[in-house]
Parts: C-alpha cells; structure tokens; sequence
C-alpha cells in the first residue's frame, strides 16, 4: 500500500474509543496513522432501536425455537442495507481513499468501488457457528453466510488475527490472499 495515501477503516462501533472490540480498532486506526496514512473513520455499528426491536422479536422467536441461535439483527437483511447505505455515503464523502479497510468480515464495498478492499476480524460467522456452536448453519443463517462468503472471496487481502480461524477460512473460501496478522495487536505502535 505504498501508493495509499488516505484509508477507510469500517468498524462496528467508534474505532476512537478505547472501549470498542477490546480496543483493536483504536490502536490499529492509531497505528495506520502513525505509519503517515489520513485515515477515515466509519462506525457502522447496529441502528440500536431497530436492534433491540430485533431482539425482542425475531430473536426471541428463534431462540425459542433453536436455542443455541446467534442469528442478531446485525446478521439480519435490513441491517446488511442499511450499513451499506452507510458504506456507500461514506466512500463518496471521502472520495479520495485509496483504499478500503473492514473490521468485519460481514460487509464490503460497494460493485462499483475499483480500489483496494482488505477484510480484517478474528473469525467468520460460519467458523463460530462450526467451532463455537458446534453445529450446522440453520436455513436463517445462510443468506448471511453466503454475503460474508462473496466479501471474503472478493477482497484483496483477508487478515485473520487467530491461526486456527486464519486456517479455516483458507479452507473455505477461495480467496488466496488470506494471512494471519497475529492477535495481539492492540496495543500502541509507539510503544513497540
């Protein structure tokens, strides 16, 4: 990434508080920063009203159902609409990104985006329903599972942080350009 200048980082929650998924993406947006690159945050977190409707809903309704279900409106088909509207007003406002980074193996760009894409995250949601949930994906799962697929088969560069996860998905998707990045990487780049 020589040639980049200016980065998107897309994060499921404000990438500038500490708090957010045990604070990988403070110090990694911290670091790309420190290494030169302007970077341009994007929080495409869950609408929270349409969260906990979903959660008092249809999730309620299919953890009664199947009980080891994980299926939460951030995996739902609205929340995938409403984040890549949020995608594509965010990579025309910062027009001059030379590339795009997700923390989430969940959503990429848009068709129409010609530059880099790197898929970043710990594990993908088929590699938890199969090593954490010990189980096959149930029929409302595989729309999301077949999305995360096409983005991880699309990117130009998928980063794994755990080995294990890092396997599986050289295994099961047919991007080649699948690395593992390490999983202690939260901490602050000046200090190494």
């Amino acid at each position: 990434m020589a040639e980049v200048k200016e980065i998107t980082v897309f994060s499921v929650g404000d990438s500038t508080n500490l708090k957010t998924w045990s604070n990988v993406p403070y110090f990694f947006t911290k670091t790309l920063e420190l290494k030169g690159y302007k970077v341009n945050r994007v929080n495409i977190e869950e609408n929270e009203t349409l969260f906990n409707l979903y959660k008092y809903t249809a999730f309620a309704f299919l953890k009664l159902i199947y009980r080891n279900s994980n299926h939460t409106y951030f995996r739902s088909k609205l929340n995938y609409i409403l984040t890549n509207k949020k995608i594509s007003n965010a990579l025309e406002t910062y027009s001059n990104t030379g590339a795009a980074i997700f923390l989430t193996f969940s959503f990429t760009v848009p068709e129409n985006f010609k530059k880099k894409v790197i898929s970043f995250g710990d594990w993908t949601y088929l590699y938890y329903i199969s090593t954490f949930l010990d189980r096959k994906q149930k029929w409302f799962e595989r729309s999301c599972l077949e999305r995360e697929k096409q983005h991880i088969e699309k990117a130009d560069l998928v980063l794994g942080l755990f080995p294990l996860s890092t396997t599986f998905i050289r295994k099961n998707y047919s991007n080649t350009n699948v690395h593992y990045l390490g999983n202690v990487i939260n901490s602050n780049f000046e200090l190494n």
